[in-house]
């Protein structure tokens, strides 16, 4: 029933074509007359009914219609016992101004936040790489650097909550900001490259020409 509380394990009874819920952001939708009218296709829906969609939903960037569309569709929210634990950034960022251990690190990756304060000795990589980011999201930073299927495994038990729905970076968005700081890096080097190419010339031009007028001083005075 419209505004009504599900638990997940009532939405997973719901994972069959004529009666499709879904999860997105602890709230419930009936998605079941959606399918053709998704513009990313029905096998796209199809595959998440009955479970959390969040990830899959956030993954993608949507217009004011299409959420506008989504409200529509909605039909109750998650029993708080299910639902998941937000956080805005600014409360990560504060959260951390206030941390009284030298060693406090909270920040985010992927639009989750973590507690990485007992962890922060630990790390391979020294502790100063997660201090330097404590307080931000670090999701740019941490995919700079190849992590094993272990380490990755490992950050799991450091969540605390998800970052709000309404501070999160897409997917498509980290990966197109990561896309162009790494071109606008390459582009750099091109550059710098270039004038130290042309410097070189015009040093070697120089001495050339030099080389050239104390070869012709030489050969007029012993004409």
């Amino acid at each position: 029933m419209p505004g009504g509380v599900y638990t997940s394990a009532e939405v997973a009874k719901h994972a069959v074509k004529k009666d499709g819920w879904l999860i997105i952001n602890n709230d419930v939708y009936n998605v079941s007359k959606f399918y053709d009218d998704h513009p990313g296709g029905r096998d796209v829906l199809l595959n998440l009914i009955g479970a959390d969609a969040t990830d899959a939903f956030e993954a993608v960037q949507h217009s004011d219609a299409a959420k506008r569309l989504l409200a529509g569709l909605k039909i109750g929210t998650l029993a708080q016992a299910d639902a998941k634990k937000y956080m805005r950034l600014n409360d990560v960022k504060e959260r951390q101004r206030k941390a009284t251990e030298k060693t406090a690190c909270w920040l985010v990756i992927a639009n989750k936040v973590y507690d990485l304060t007992s962890f922060t000795e630990l790390h391979p990589g020294g502790r100063e790489v997660l201090l330097c980011e404590a307080g931000t999201d670090a999701t740019l930073a941490h995919e700079k650097i190849g992590h094993s299927e272990q380490a990755k495994e490992m950050m799991k038990s450091y969540v605390v909550a998800e970052l709000h729905p309404d501070d999160r970076r897409s997917t498509t968005s980290t990966a197109k900001e990561s896309l162009e700081k790494n071109s606008n890096s390459l582009y750099t080097r091109a550059k710098d490259t270039s004038v130290r190419d042309f410097v070189l010339a015009q040093i070697q031009l120089m001495v050339f020409l030099s080389l050239g007028i104390v070869a012709v001083g030489f050969a007029l005075i012993y004409v």
